[in-house]
Parts: structure tokens; C-alpha cells; sequence
């Protein structure tokens, strides 16, 4: 039978035992709505409800004080009057709410639910975990609108107005982030205060701090997405790529490693273009030198001279990458002797000058 369905209403639907289908049916029931953490999750449902409670009870202390003053207009204590009595409705009801919650609460969950509420540092944190999952909302929603900000640059001059508003938006939610983030810092160093006094239970971690600075880059190993000391039990012993800093410099120094390999294989073909052109270069010069044009011949000179020149630079610039198989690279096209002759002419030019 399906959970919430109809239950069998004969005999024979159950092949002919009535009181074993009703059983069957009264334990698919009571077992239909429940899960393994349906006591953890009431338990941080109530602590947010008790939250909320005291929020409300915050605002109804400010109407009733609003509505005391003897100086206030008219039209605010008529406002002030309708915003009480909602907020007493709402409270009404939140209180309800959780009382009817903790009726459904084990033995076991009810002394969780007292540990929490009495323990500062499991107080703080909880707090601290919600405060950080907060933020990770709030950090993911702000890289989201800054991409959307992004791409706007590409639309046409009529949707500036749009570009503006978005733009207003995402630096209007930077001060409340911000403000979020400097909270999960001091929850972090009241938390590390209770271990440094032995008011923490045994082994407990204090979470890392958050960098104010470059918070809003959401990098793949910043500490905003490491919950150690946040989750409860016994933390399990961290692999060495997150725990070990040496381990993370050395994982650092191999993708650059890596990253200088890659770009050698590329610097190296480039080299291998280079020499290609300029050996082409080289004997086409040399091959139209034999023409009777004599102006002709006087800009092949000047341009065979260039290209000495360059094959002079370029030799001292990739000196580094004359390595490994350099036979399988293309000859320069000038000798050595050619460019031997044109470094003694340009250290004579230079002298006589």
C-alpha cells in the first residue's frame, strides 16, 4: 500500500487476515513522516523558533514603549497599535508552535535540546555554523549578481538604467556581508576564549577566522567553505592536503612546477617558428642577391643586414631553451661566422661613434 493511500478495506485485500492488514497499516503510518534525523532536526528547529520568539518579544517591548510615549502623533500610534497586536498574534502562534514542538521531542532529544541552550560554547557554536551558512548564502548571491553585472557590459546603451540598478544593489549588500562576516569572527574568538578557559568539552576545535579582505572572490580554498569545529561529534583526522601546510605548498609548488613545464613545450615551438621563418627568410635574401638590379640589391643588403641583427637578438634571448634534442630544431639560417662578423661591425659602429 502507498504511505498516505487508502487502507484496505477487505479481506481479501490482505489475503484474508483483516487484523494483520490493519497492523501493516497503523505501522506504515506511524513510520511514513519519519527519518534518521528528524530529533536533530527539531531540535536546531526550535532553537531557531526560541530565536525568533525573542525577536518578537524585542519588537513588542519597543511598540509598548512607542505607544507610552504621550508625545507621539496621531497617525505613528495607529501604526504603532495595528504593528502590536500583530506582533502579539505572531507571537501567540511561534509560541504554540514550540510548545507543540517540544511535545514531540524523546528523552534523549529533550536533554540535547537542555545541553544546548545551557552550554555557551555549543550555543556559540551553533550560532557560529548558522551565521556561516548565512553567509555562504549571502557570498553565492553576490557572485551570482556580480556575474549578471558582468555580462550587462555587452548589452546596448538602453539598458544602462538596469546596469545601474544592479550595480546599487550588489554595493548596497556589501556593508550587511561585511557585518555578518565581522559577527562570525567574534562568535570564532568567544568560542576560542571558552576553550582557553576549559569551558569547551573535550577536543574541541575553534573554527578558523574569516579574511575580511577578498572575502567577495569566493576562491576555491578559502576558509569560508571549511566547517571544522562546527559539526558535532568527534572531528575525524583531516587529510594532509587540508590540514598539512607543508603538504599545500608542496601541492602549489607542483602545479606551478607543472604550469612552467607546459609553458616551456610552448616557448619551444614558438622558438622552433621562429627559427623556421627566419632560415626561409634567410636564403630567399641570399637567392634574390644575385639580381643585376643594383637598387634592388641595395634594400636585399639592408634587409639581409635586419635580419642578422634579429638572428642576434633572438639567439641571446632564447639562449635559456638551447637544451635537451636541439637537433631536432631548424638551423637559424645565418653561420655563426655571419653573425660573428656582425657583432664585430656593431661594436666597431659604436666605437667610431
Amino acid at each position: 500500500w502507498k504511505v498516505g493511500g487508502r487502507p484496505p478495506s477487505t479481506v481479501e485485500d490482505t489475503g484474508g487476515d483483516a487484523d494483520q492488514a490493519a497492523s501493516i497499516w497503523m505501522v506504515i503510518q506511524v513510520f511514513a513522516g519519519q527519518s534518521r534525523n528528524a530529533g536533530k532536526d527539531t531540535v536546531k528547529e526550535l532553537i531557531q523558533l526560541r530565536e525568533t520568539r525573542d525577536g518578537l518579544k524585542k519588537r513588542q517591548r519597543e511598540y509598548d514603549t512607542l505607544i507610552e510615549d504621550e508625545n507621539i502623533p496621531a497617525d505613528e500610534y495607529t501604526e504603532a497599535k495595528t504593528e502590536l497586536e500583530l506582533v502579539r498574534l505572531r507571537l501567540r502562534e511561534l509560541t504554540a508552535k514550540i510548545r507543540d514542538k517540544q511535545c514531540t521531542l524523546g528523552v534523549a532529544d529533550h536533554v540535547r535540546l537542555e545541553k544546548l541552550l545551557n552550554d555557551p560554547f555549543l550555543a556559540a557554536r551553533m550560532n557560529t555554523l548558522a551565521l556561516k551558512q548565512c553567509l555562504r548564502d549571502h557570498l553565492r548571491s553576490q557572485k551570482f549578481e556580480l556575474d549578471q553585472l558582468e555580462c550587462s557590459f555587452r548589452k546596448q546603451v538602453n539598458d544602462q538604467k538596469v546596469d545601474a540598478h544592479t550595480a546599487s544593489s550588489v554595493r548596497s549588500r556589501e556593508p550587511a556581508i561585511a557585518k555578518v562576516a565581522r559577527s562570525y569572527n567574534a562568535l570564532c574568538a568567544t568560542m576560542e576564549q571558552l576553550i582557553i578557559n576549559g569551558k569547551a568539552p573535550r577536543g574541541a576545535i575553534c573554527p578558523k577566522q574569516l579574511e575580511l579582505k577578498g572575502i567577495f572572490d569566493l576562491d576555491v580554498d578559502d576558509t569560508i567553505w571549511e566547517d571544522i569545529g562546527l559539526e558535532e561529534g568527534t572531528p575525524a583526522a583531516l587529510p594532509p592536503w587540508l590540514a598539512d601546510e607543508d603538504m599545500r605548498a608542496g601541492i602549489k609548488a607542483l602545479l606551478e612546477r607543472d604550469r612552467c613545464i607546459e609553458e616551456e613545450v610552448r616557448l619551444r615551438h614558438e622558438c622552433r617558428s621562429m627559427r623556421v621563418w627566419l632560415s626561409e627568410e634567410w636564403c630567399i635574401v641570399n637567392l634574390a642577391l644575385g639580381t643585376d638590379d643594383q637598387s634592388l640589391a641595395y634594400h636585399l643588403r639592408l634587409w639581409r643586414s635586419s635580419l642578422l641583427r634579429l638572428c642576434s637578438q633572438w639567439q641571446l634571448s632564447v639562449h635559456s631553451l638551447d637544451f635537451g634534442d636541439i637537433t631536432s630544431l631548424p638551423d637559424w639560417g645565418p653561420s655563426e661566422e655571419d653573425i660573428l662578423n656582425f657583432r664585430n661591425a656593431q661594436k666597431t659602429a659604436l666605437i667610431k661613434e
